[in-house]
């Protein structure tokens, strides 16, 4: 793996054995030394510590073994399960939607808009030298919806009208960027 040498292999080896198997690639963190720059350039995915706090959940949620590619319509099944939010959608770039809970007739429609709007924020976003664009939450009349772009793919998340804030839309954040970095390859 790149930047893993023996010492940091060994760290790995043993917090596997303490810890049990890494179930998905944010539990990397669970290794001593393994956060930022060193997080990033192991797992390719961007190092947030606000993320990380959610791994258990995303590890539920993604609901396989190590390294192993992940079933989006198992994940969005059990997304669905979870109270603060009324459905997802798992999109690929081109706006092909891969799994889809959300029962609502727009669904395939936002599915097929979600990487047109980020692609459009985006510029915007740019022009005025903000960085870049990770995360989309805007609010509808029935309920906010949040999209977060990972590697190839964008989820959908559409929050429960009742239910939202900080800490759902970081799941949304974390469940997204697992999904992207095992979807890569």
């Amino acid at each position: 793996l790149n930047s893993v040498g023996r010492k940091l292999a060994e760290k790995i080896v043993e917090e596997r054995g303490v810890g049990g198997n890494f179930k998905t690639l944010l539990d990397l963190s669970r290794v001593p030394g393994v956060r930022g720059k060193k997080f990033e350039r192991i797992t390719g995915i961007p190092w947030r510590s606000e993320l990380h706090k959610h791994r258990e959940l995303i590890a539920q949620l993604v609901g396989v073994d190590d390294a192993a590619i992940p079933d989006v319509r198992a994940v969005a099944a059990r997304f669905k399960e979870l109270k603060a939010y009324n459905g997802c959608i798992i999109i690929l770039e081109d706006g092909y939607v891969q799994a889809s809970n959300w029962e609502n007739p727009s669904s395939e429609a936002l599915g097929a808009f979600a990487p047109q709007m980020f692609k459009k924020i985006g510029k915007y976003v740019n022009h005025l030298k903000l960085g870049s664009i990770r995360c989309l939450t805007f609010f509808t009349e029935e309920q906010p919806i949040t999209i977060v772009r990972s590697g190839k793919i964008f989820f959908a998340a559409v929050h429960a009208e009742n239910n939202f804030g900080r800490k759902q839309v970081e799941v949304v954040q974390a469940l997204a960027e697992e999904l992207g970095g095992r979807l890569a390859g």
